[in-house]
């Protein structure tokens, strides 16, 4: 007697057998891992994010220490730090003066310089050393005058809250803000170093955030009288 051949109903579904199926796997395979680097590139570019805002937060707390030292340093002179003179800095007096305890307090967390404070170094990169650049005794001409008048921009200073002092940037002293883009020299700019934002230091001791292009600190503003009496 012939044995007769059963075909299930699977067999005619799948007359190639398990092969289709492999086939799948493989673009299943081919699928998650891509899903997976798709998720994986998500992350880190948020956990840069993060690692970024977490910076600028301790880059405005430096500041706001900065500004403790800096009114210090006004109570006992009269007068806010010269910004640059005789081969010193303001962070030269303050350091020298021991009102900031270490070159971290004058060091922005994300801008990458010097981590050891060396004052006899007069090379540009010690120019721009920490990445704070000060602006209160350029941006109005007049207060250029303290050391010949110690309580002159001190004492006529009114409007403190709209007053930048001490700004995220790439060099030691920020003459101009009238056109600050990313491309403008470092002397007239901000450095926009926190995901597109710069920290300035008003003179009232509060922060403000700032992008490229942002002119509400041009000199004519500065310079029309009523931040001065």
């Amino acid at each position: 007697m012939k044995r007769q051949m059963r075909v299930t109903k699977s067999d005619c579904l799948d007359p190639v057998g398990s092969s289709l199926q492999i086939g799948f796997t493989l673009v299943e395979v081919l699928v998650t891992v891509a899903i997976a680097g798709v998720l994986a590139a998500l992350l880190f570019s948020a956990m840069g994010r993060v690692r970024e805002s977490a910076k600028s937060v301790q880059c405005t707390g430096r500041l706001k220490n900065l500004m403790v030292a800096v009114e210090t340093y006004r109570g006992d002179y009269n007068r806010y730090p010269q910004s640059y003179g005789g081969n010193k800095a303001w962070w030269d007096n303050l350091m020298t003066g021991g009102y900031v305890n270490s070159a971290k307090d004058i060091t922005c967390p994300s801008g990458g310089y010097m981590d050891t404070y060396d004052p006899n170094q007069q090379s540009e990169r010690r120019r721009s050393y920490g990445g704070y650049g000060y602006t209160s005794l350029y941006l109005w001409p007049d207060a250029a005058r303290t050391d010949a008048v110690p309580a002159f921009f001190t004492t006529r200073l009114i409007r403190r809250s709209m007053w930048p002092l001490i700004a995220d940037g790439d060099y030691l002293a920020i003459y101009s803000l009238d056109d600050p883009t990313a491309s403008a020299a470092p002397g007239n700019r901000f450095a926009a170093r926190h995901g597109g934002w710069a920290n300035v230091l008003m003179a009232d001791g509060h922060i403000e955030r700032a992008r490229y292009g942002d002119k509400r600190w041009r000199q004519s503003e500065l310079n029309n009288g009523s931040y001065f009496q």
